[in-house]
């Protein structure tokens, strides 16, 4: 088995003129020592900066549907929850790659965040929802209730509709389900929070009979969320809404398009990505790759990471068209995510962490 890794790793090497000085997988401690890294020094902190953003969230749509909120307090409070959501928001941006774990379990996944929704269903069933005769938004509903209107997306609706301001008034229907939908946030995120406790003594304890046989299963876990995101964040969140040509472009197929946070969202995604990659302390992937005798991969990783950022940086968040400006400096961009995926994927075979088929799926 040794002895064909590192025919793969020689062969690897010498088509992508990387080095290969170094060709045994990191020692088991390594990864032992990666995974830890991970854990408290990039997952847990995000759930914990997720986990205030959404009390504040919660916070925050409650006092807007207060029957104690002055008419001349309204708006400024509809403009403070709209301000909490995009908080929120760009936290859930922050660990939304992690899809493992706690998060996984009663598909909390997509009850945060179901999208992209190409069918339509949350409009289709939040509008079902709001005409329900004596709606009761109560844990009830929503252990009953569809992903799609349990997260992110169907608050968005309610938050930033064009009638929110008339909608959104104490004792309405509208108003009643966005508190109850930014409480079941709330409270989810802080159920995933609790739990990846224990996801992190699991990831410490290995063996046949745990829930990870090895340190190194564990850490292919959180290499996934760092490769396989990316794809997605390319197709799903630039391209698919700039479609073939500029007549074919519809920004609303956008994530966050209501907010006006759709990228910045982006921005989030490659800037936590990068963490992930080399800032993870003690030890990141960075300096794993590098130790290993693959530095000069390891080094354009990281300028690709750079350079994603620094092309994502300028870009004015589009309103209801996409100008030409926007949609070349978004397709720069989206080539710069490939190529940060494909170098990724040449540096997990480097390290003989086996992603699985489906990591290549879409190029």
């Amino acid at each position: 088995m040794k002895f064909s890794t590192t025919l793969l790793a020689a062969a690897l090497a010498s088509a992508t003129g990387y080095s290969s000085l170094v060709l045994a997988a990191p020692e088991p401690s390594t990864w032992a020592e990666l995974n830890q890294s991970i854990i408290h020094s990039h997952v847990m902190p995000r759930y914990e900066q997720l986990g205030t953003n959404s009390l504040k969230l919660s916070e925050a749509t409650q006092d807007l549907c207060s029957v104690d909120t002055p008419a001349a307090q309204k708006a400024d409070r509809l403009t403070a929850a709209q301000d909490a959501y995009r908080n929120a928001m760009d936290a859930w941006q922050g660990i939304q790659h992690i899809q493992f774990g706690p998060i996984t379990l009663l598909m909390r996944n997509f009850s945060l965040e179901y999208w992209p929704d190409k069918k339509n269903t949350g409009a289709r069933q939040l509008r079902q929802a709001l005409t329900m005769p004596e709606p009761a938004y109560d844990t009830e509903f929503f252990h009953a209730a569809s992903v799609s209107i349990k997260g992110f997306p169907a608050l968005e609706r309610l938050l930033f509709a064009p009638s929110a301001t008339t909608d959104l008034t104490p004792n309405s229907p509208h108003c009643e389900l966005a508190v109850g939908i930014a409480e079941h946030i709330n409270w989810n995120v802080a159920s995933v929070h609790d739990e990846w406790e224990a996801e992190a003594e699991s990831m410490a304890v290995v063996g046949e009979e745990e829930n990870y046989e090895s340190h190194k299963d564990a850490t292919t876990a959180f290499m996934k969320s760092l490769v396989e995101p990316l794809e997605a964040i390319r197709d799903n969140k630039l391209l698919a809404p700039l479609g073939d040509t500029p007549e074919d472009t519809r920004w609303k197929k956008s994530e966050s398009w209501r907010s006006g946070i759709s990228i910045a969202n982006v921005r989030t995604n490659i800037a936590t990505l990068h963490e992930l990659y080399s800032n993870t302390s003690p030890l990141n992937v960075e300096a794993v790759l590098t130790d290993n005798g693959q530095s000069d991969l390891a080094t354009e990783i990281d300028a690709l990471f750079e350079k994603a950022q620094a092309q994502l940086a300028p870009i004015t968040e589009p309103a209801n068209t996409v100008t030409p400006k926007q949609r070349e400096q978004m397709l720069a961009a989206a080539d710069t995510i490939r190529a940060l995926k494909n170098n990724l994927l040449d540096a997990m075979q480097l390290l003989d962490v086996q992603l699985g088929f489906n990591s290549r799926d879409g190029d």
